[in-house]
């Protein structure tokens, strides 16, 4: 009799310990799966955060690489006649060929051949610089 109550005992033993494993594995299993999806949420609110970003920086290097000539001769030279045309850089240009027209006009330089080099390689070097 003690041998079937032994037995019994270690039946249900084994029983209770298998429910037991599989309510564990089953809880380790779902707290995977709300780690996984924490971390889809996580990922998902970083996109959302830098798609701005990303937005911006689209146009900015395909202007770089147009400007550096990897999109072809045609759209290095159209980014160059951009900037060329920019108001920024003209009204820069404006400046300084007044700055040295004045200049030369108070020293009495304005008919030298000095103002007319320097005027001429003030637009190419102003460009070069840009």
């Amino acid at each position: 009799m003690t041998g079937l109550i032994a037995g019994g005992s270690t039946l249900l033993g084994s029983a209770m310990q298998s429910r037991a494993a599989g309510k564990a594995a089953g809880a380790q299993s779902q707290a995977a799966e709300m780690g996984i999806e924490e971390q889809r949420r996580q990922f998902d609110e970083v996109r959302k955060l830098l798609e701005p970003y990303v937005q911006a920086g689209q146009p900015a290097l395909q202007g770089m690489q147009a400007m550096l000539g990897l999109q072809g001769a045609e759209a290095q030279q159209q980014a160059i006649t951009d900037i060329e045309q920019s108001p920024l850089l003209q009204a820069m240009m404006r400046q300084g060929e007044e700055a040295m027209l004045q200049n030369a006009s108070a020293t009495g330089g304005l008919r030298g051949g000095n103002l007319q080099g320097a005027l001429a390689q003030f637009r190419p070097q102003m460009l070069q610089d840009a």
